[in-house]
């Protein structure tokens, strides 16, 4: 019986979520770059966890927005989770969907990656644990 009701559950599920990793970030930012004329040069999306002893937020990855489909990374908001959503294709190739109740976009004449970059080294970023696997 519990066979058949899991294979039931896992023929209705698409093939591409079932094995995808989902990791949750306590906020994502799409971020739109302008330079000092107000020209816009680059969108990206940006992933924080906030920090437990003064609840400000750090940088913990970022993705180039583009808008070829592979590359879209944009941000959506799925009802089935009631959280923001983005499902990317990490550098180590694997697919990843990363989740956050918070969200917000902003337009800036700053690049608020490389500003939280100037506080904390990236070496010393706590990464996204998909970052640290490799694809076999």
């Amino acid at each position: 019986m519990f066979k058949a009701f899991l294979t039931l559950i896992l023929g209705l599920t698409p093939m591409a979520n079932r094995l995808r990793p989902v990791e949750y970030v306590d906020m994502i930012e799409l971020n739109h770059f302008h330079d000092r004329k107000g020209n816009h040069v680059y969108s990206q999306v940006i992933f924080y966890e906030r920090l437990a002893d003064n609840g400000q937020f750090r940088v913990r990855s970022w993705a180039l927005i583009e808008m070829r489909e592979s590359l879209n990374r944009l941000p959506e908001y799925d009802p089935k989770v009631d959280k923001v959503v983005v499902d990317m294709k990490m550098p180590n190739g694997i697919a990843v969907r990363l989740e956050s109740r918070l969200f917000k976009e902003t337009w800036t004449d700053f690049d608020p990656e490389r500003r939280d970059k100037d506080k904390l080294p990236e070496q010393f970023r706590l990464r996204l644990a998909v970052e640290g696997i490799k694809k076999e």
